[in-house]
């Protein structure tokens, strides 16, 4: 029975249900036939859906709208025209029935941890989207063979090796992201920053990180740095504009970016703060304003990079100026700076204080 036949007659759905990206918005009546069918329990069908990720890779989930680390498909009717969909030629083929992962939606999984080869994200014969919900479009007779891994537009199998689509990852990589799906099934990751509490922390630093890398603001001279150190000269990759500029890469550039995330997250915060520095990067270019960031990440940029003078808050002031009271201590605005650690209005306190030379030459001397 070809798919949409079975879409509409078994299932009872209507005709547009494949113009909707299925693993974002789970189908509650699909997913009660399918399990009157199949024997499947409830739960064990709404864990094939991204939204079993909820809690681990995002602290809340949204079925609509873009989301960070999910792969765009570029929806136009029942067609894709994005290369959101990934695989692994290897995995398919000793599948004793073929399947599609649902952390292959993921952009961080740019690698099959198996077999240590990329994953492909297109057919590799005509070099379409995958969809494989269109195996069997257009087709009069059907193949007793299962057509989830033919491609609907030349019929060619994304099983089958063409001579030049197995890349090889490095083993670094291949570590750093077994790393990232051990803390998604646990929760949490005891060598990775950020995870040892919850891990959508640990996502939301890692993706700042992979955004500040796609970006073409001023972290490009950090980033023009990391390359040179690497023994390359330039980032010849497809960013436009858009929130998603990592997820809207192709996979081979993904892979690259992410390698690059995986260095500056070695020795954290070591490795990050020296290039900052040695790229005169300071915390206000590192950081995201107003929106926050976790606390693993935006504490120690700020301990480290941020290159201005300490400027007390008003609860601080008012609290040190109670003491002062209490005490019977003058509770001037002067003797308030003075024990704040601040500069004070007084032109003697101001002659001398020594001066300190900031550490990024951009800005002014602190006094």
């Amino acid at each position: 029975m070809k798919l949409q036949t079975f879409t509409t007659q078994v299932l009872k759905l209507h005709s547009g249900f494949w113009t909707g990206d299925i693993d974002r918005v789970p189908n509650t009546r699909a997913l009660e036939r399918l399990c009157d069918g199949t024997g499947v329990s409830p739960e064990r069908a709404r864990a094939t859906g991204l939204a079993a990720y909820e809690g681990l890779l995002w602290e809340a989930y949204k079925s609509l709208g873009p989301m960070a680390w999910l792969t765009p498909i570029g929806r136009n009717g029942r067609y894709r025209e994005l290369y959101g969909q990934q695989y692994c030629r290897r995995c398919l083929e000793e599948d004793g029935r073929p399947y599609f992962r649902r952390k292959w939606r993921l952009a961080f999984n740019v690698l099959c941890e198996a077999h240590g080869t990329l994953l492909q994200d297109a057919c590799p014969l005509c070099g379409a989207p995958v969809e494989f919900h269109t195996g069997d479009f257009g087709q009069r007779l059907l193949e007793f063979e299962c057509q989830i891994t033919r491609c609907g537009f030349c019929r060619g199998d994304f099983r089958q090796w063409t001579g030049n689509v197995d890349r090889f990852a490095s083993h670094q990589l291949v570590d750093f992201q077994r790393s990232l799906n051990e803390a998604i099934k646990q929760g949490f990751h005891d060598g990775l920053p950020g995870a040892r509490s919850y891990s959508h922390l640990l996502f939301d630093g890692l993706r700042h990180i992979v955004q500040l890398l796609c970006s073409r603001g001023r972290f490009v001279r950090a980033r023009d740095v990391l390359l040179a150190s690497n023994g390359l000269l330039s980032f010849e990759m497809n960013l436009d504009t858009r929130w998603q500029k990592f997820e809207a890469l192709r996979v081979g550039d993904r892979a690259f970016v992410l390698d690059m995330a995986r260095q500056l997250m070695c020795n954290w915060p070591s490795v990050f703060v020296e290039l900052c520095r040695s790229s005169r990067v300071s915390s206000s270019y590192a950081l995201r304003y107003p929106n926050d960031l976790p606390y693993w990440f935006s504490s120690e940029v700020k301990w480290y990079l941020e290159d201005r003078d300490y400027a007390p808050c008003d609860e601080e002031r008012e609290a040190v100026r109670s003491y002062l009271i209490k005490n019977n201590l003058s509770s001037t605005r002067n003797n308030i700076n003075r024990w704040l650690g601040v500069s004070s209005v007084s032109k003697l306190i101001r002659k001398r204080s020594d001066r300190v030379t900031r550490w990024n030459p951009r800005g002014p001397t602190r006094s």
